[in-house]
């Protein structure tokens, strides 16, 4: 016993002797720690490319990209080259070297010289590249189109294009000019080529090739102007005239119907129409200069930020027409609209319009713009109110016959059926609906839905989130609700989302990726759903995992690995996870540095409710000493408790490996709010977390302080009112008084009330209906409490919290008589962007901790 104490004394001082001899990290540190800008991985998944940069923005990077052999690891650098991208789905990659461009086989090291200079594109998921080139000519016929099939080193060349799509599986449809005649042809890439129409060169106009790729629509003309329509089914090879422009004539003399290739399936009744103005839309909106700046009571809130940013007032709206094309009239559906809201498909008869007119003042102190919603019906020309002030937009399915709608006011999902002819929503589900509500948002006065995750089964089965899992409703009714992920999440305590768009209109169920994020660990992994099942393939407690790309065989991913102590580095992986690889390893000298640790620790706050953050402490922590800390905050952090953090310079908040390295300890406390009380949230949370480090004897009073910014400079302040814990603190950028802030005026246009009413102050109605909360909440109305030494970060420039919110806190404490300076960069904004500020506030914000918590001399500026 005695033998194995020694030994872990030995191994003690032998782990401090080493850290002792690590670096601490400072300025000369930025300039060594880089990142990944940009990576790829070929189809094959054999090789990946990346580029890296360094974090100093002043430190030169070279010009040259990395190429890893995923199966040797073996390492080149492509030096003096810029644009690389794989292409092919062998092993080939195309990039630029000192004006030319080259291809590069991989494994045999073979060059080919890349003639053309224009821009190569890539078929997706092919051998096939091409680029185009154009030539002036007095017909418009002036593209050429050329095709490359790598495998084969051959090229095929088409002349004298008007346009030309890819679609399908490899397949080509163009309008060609050959003589005096336009061809319209299709066929495989490589040919050969079918005809679908021939007409003199004069009489084509031009095509459209529907999404679906199985239809081409395009106009014939005369003396110049598009006469007719024409629909060419592409498998059933159909030809029909299936729209005469002539007998389109508008009742509107400041418009006229746009004569191009409307997108028309087989089926299609009705054609919405493009409108061309024939005025001069962007001129008339253009609001004179003037040296008069005039406000109006009743103006709308979106004008004014319009006049503000762009100088001019909002775009005309256009009407909407539709033509049918099954009884040839033509029928004008709205003028007045604030947005159209139409389905992402051909084929459709209903839509839905927004007007906000009567709610255009109000979003100074709601922010979301309120509207009516109304549904327009092409078949009958009629237009229905059916929802009246909601700030959510109907969300429609691909085959445009169902639309979803989250109801804020009643908290429930709404599900419209454009195939009844009866025009109202009705709830999605007859139970509670709580699970698909967010319960923990504390901004805003009604709670959000987790959100819509896609569609599945042509359009009528609709994807919802709730908070771990997705679930299925399918709106045909034939089948009972269920959960897409078998209640996994809900099982592991793991909220799952799609990994590469929360939401995808169009879902493919076979392999898709998960990201998983772990509520008890904090920790993001990597999942994937297929046949209804899900399985983790990258799970780790002490880990985030990222998915960046799937190779095209979708047989390997690159993904990052991170935490705290580790770089997000590239790694690959089999499409199982089984066989992982690292692929970069850019930071290694990190090891020569001071670093550090994030734990998640809990305790319960005042309200005796368990509340959790983050502790940093370097990676020499002793627990039997006490140690200078600093209390950083915003609202909440625990998410990111396995996030690397790269040393660099503050363009507000501090920068936490460089304050472990001094001997600090950097403590994160997650802020739970009540309405009508945001600076008492913060002192609940984040005092009673402090209280609980105290007592757990890791740092001591007069070793503590505080620094936040923006939202948390404005809670460091008002937490300085309440306790004399901290010895000094730090407030960049905060409010300090509500009520003059919240009749103040920010730089996009917008008036701070809504910070106020419906964002992160969290305040109960106006000023004028709740004067004794934001007077509580302000911070100036109780500087005499403070005792506390501040330094005050606040810009001259700032347009997100006017800069007189922290000369208001100066003054205060300055006519108090209590320790404060103001720090103000007078060209800057909300935060530094210029390096030589950052420089200069990074050692000015170090100097002030490093004289109130380590007796360390006083700065000549203080």
């Amino acid at each position: 016993m005695i033998r194995k104490t020694i030994l872990c004394i030995a191994i003690f001082i032998v782990m401090q002797g080493l850290s002792a001899q690590k670096k601490d990290i400072d300025s000369t540190a930025y300039q060594e720690w880089k990142y990944i800008k940009s990576s790829e991985i070929s189809y094959t998944g054999d090789w990946v490319a990346y580029n890296t940069v360094y974090q100093d923005f002043e430190k030169e990077n070279p010009l040259q990209t990395y190429i890893v052999n995923t199966k040797t690891s073996e390492n080149q650098v492509l030096k003096d080259v810029s644009s690389v991208k794989f292409v092919g789905t062998g092993n080939w990659v195309l990039y630029e070297k000192k004006g030319q461009n080259y291809l590069h086989n991989l494994d045999t090291e073979k060059f080919r010289l890349w003639q053309s200079q224009a821009y190569t594109n890539v078929l997706k998921n092919t051998d096939f590249l091409y680029y185009t080139t154009f030539k002036a000519s007095p017909d418009n016929a002036n593209t050429q189109l050329v095709i490359y099939d790598l495998k084969k080193n051959d090229s095929t060349s088409l002349d004298k294009l008007l346009s030309y799509n890819f679609y399908g599986l490899n397949k080509l449809v163009y309008a060609q000019m050959v003589g005096d005649k336009t061809f319209l042809k299709s066929g495989p890439i490589n040919g050969p080529y079918q005809t679908i129409y021939s007409c003199k060169a004069s009489e084509f106009g031009n095509y459209n090739l529907n999404p679906d790729g199985l239809a081409v629509t395009f106009t014939t003309q005369i003396n110049g102007q598009a006469n007719m329509l024409h629909f060419f089914d592409l498998k059933l090879k159909k030809h029909e005239v299936v729209l005469d422009f002539e007998n389109l004539q508008l009742d509107d003399a400041n418009y006229s119907v746009s004569r191009i290739a409307y997108p028309v399936q087989k089926d299609t009744r009705f054609v919405y129409l493009q409108l061309q103005a024939e005025f001069d839309k962007y001129s008339s909106q253009a609001i004179p200069k003037s040296n008069v700046d005039i406000w109006k009571w009743d103006e709308g809130t979106m004008l004014r930020r319009e006049a503000k940013i762009r100088n001019s007032k909002p775009m005309v709206k256009d009407p909407v027409y539709v033509y049918d094309l099954q009884t040839k009239q033509l029928k004008k559906l709205a003028t007045d609209y604030d947005h159209i809201i139409k389905p992402n498909t051909i084929n459709f008869s209903k839509f839905f319009k927004t007007d906000n007119t009567p709610y255009l003042t109000e979003v100074d102190w709601k922010f979301n713009e309120r509207h009516d919603l109304y549904i327009l019906d092409a078949l009958t020309g009629n237009q229905k109110l059916i929802k009246k002030g909601i700030n959510n937009n109907p969300i429609w399915s691909p085959s445009g016959n169902y639309a979803l709608l989250f109801d804020e006011t009643q908290e429930i999902w709404l599900v419209y059926d454009a195939t009844t002819p009866e025009q109202n929503f009705k709830p999605l589900l007859n139970s509670p609906q709580d699970s698909f509500v967010n319960q923990s948002q504390d901004t805003g006065h009604r709670k959000d839905a987790y959100g819509a995750a896609g569609w599945i089964n042509h359009g009528n089965t609709v994807l919802l989130y709730d908070r771990y899992d997705i679930w299925a409703f399918d709106l045909t009714e034939k089948q009972k609700p269920y959960s897409l992920t078998q209640e996994y999440g809900r099982r592991h305590k793991v909220e799952l989302r799609f990994n590469s768009n929360d939401y995808i209109e169009k879902v493919d169920l076979e392999g898709i990726i998960l990201e998983g994020f772990d509520t008890t660990t904090k920790a993001r992994g990597i999942y994937r759903l297929s046949s209804k099942k899900v399985e983790a393939l990258a799970q780790n407690a002490d880990y985030n995992f990222d998915v960046i790309s799937i190779s095209g065989n979708e047989k390997h991913y690159l993904f990052n690995k991170e935490n705290y102590s580790t770089f997000p580095d590239l790694w690959i992986a089999d499409q199982n996870f089984k066989k992982r690889t690292m692929i970069t390893e850019l930071n290694g000298q990190q090891k020569d540095y001071k670093w550090g640790k994030a734990k998640l620790i809990n305790w319960k706050n005042f309200n005796q409710e368990l509340n959790e953050g983050i502790l940093y402490v370097p990676e020499d922590y002793d627990a039997s000493k006490t140690y200078p800390l600093l209390v950083h905050f915003y609202e909440k952090h625990t998410q990111d408790l396995h996030n690397y953090q790269i040393p660099e310079y503050s363009s507000s908040n501090i920068n936490i490996p460089t304050y472990l390295s001094e001997g600090y300890l950097v403590f994160q406390p997650d802020i739970h709010y009540t309405y009508n009380n945001p600076g008492l949230s913060a002192y609940n949370c984040a005092i009673s977390g402090l209280e609980y480090l105290i007592k757990e004897k890791i740092t001591a009073k007069g070793k503590i302080g505080i620094q936040g910014h923006s939202f948390g400079g404005y809670e460091t302040s008002f937490v300085l009112t309440k306790t004399d814990l901290f010895t000094c603190a730090v407030v960049g950028s905060g409010v300090s008084n509500f009520t003059s802030s919240y009749l103040g005026y920010r730089g996009n246009g917008l008036s701070n009330m809504f910070k106020f009413e419906a964002d992160q102050y969290r305040m109960e109605g106006s000023l004028f209906e709740n004067q004794d909360a934001y007077i509580r909440n302000s911070t100036v109305f109780q500087a005499d409490n403070i005792t506390t030494p501040v330094l005050i970060f606040h810009n001259k420039g700032d347009t997100s919290v006017p800069f007189e919110e922290g000369l208001s806190l100066f003054f205060a404490l300055r006519r108090l008589s209590k320790p404060a300076w103001l720090i103000n960069y007078k060209d800057e904004a909300h935060t530094l962007s210029e390096l030589s500020n950052q420089k200069d506030w990074s050692k000015r914000m170090q100097e002030f901790f490093d004289y109130y918590l380590k007796q360390q001399e006083k700065p000549s500026w203080m």
